[in-house]
């Protein structure tokens, strides 16, 4: 299962790549590398719970403000790197404005609560069919 350690660099990268690069080349460097699966694997929901909860605790003791960004970018790649079709999703909303990022797996929300997905319209999918 992936170590602390694995993810601590996750994060990292991604902060970095979020500094350095516009969103829209992120979303393609995403989206091109880890937006199609080779082969569909099997993640029981109990690894890929806690899975998630390690990238939770490592992006809120980031030194870096991780916020939900870097916890689906990070959580989207090292779940489909296991072959699990997991689907990010950016949404925003008018009033009062804002935007959100999370990650869903056929139709439901994993790394958030359910609810999200009625508070923002949906914007960008990447990994999906939509």
């Amino acid at each position: 299962m992936m170590k602390y350690i694995q993810i601590i660099y996750e994060t990292l990268l991604v902060n970095y790549y979020l500094k350095k690069y516009e969103f829209g080349y992120i979303t393609e460097l995403y989206g091109s590398k880890y937006g199609q699966l080779n082969q569909e694997g099997d993640m029981e929901k109990e690894k890929l719970t806690r899975l998630l909860n390690k990238i939770d605790k490592v992006c809120f003791w980031f030194f870096g403000n991780a916020q939900c960004l870097h916890r689906s970018l990070i959580g989207f790649k090292l779940v489909r790197k296991w072959g699990l079709p997991a689907e990010l999703v950016i949404g925003v909303k008018k009033f009062p404005f804002g935007s959100h990022a999370w990650l869903e797996h056929d139709g439901s929300v994993v790394n958030d609560i359910q609810t999200v997905k009625e508070s923002y319209i949906e914007v960008l999918r990447i990994g999906g069919q939509k």
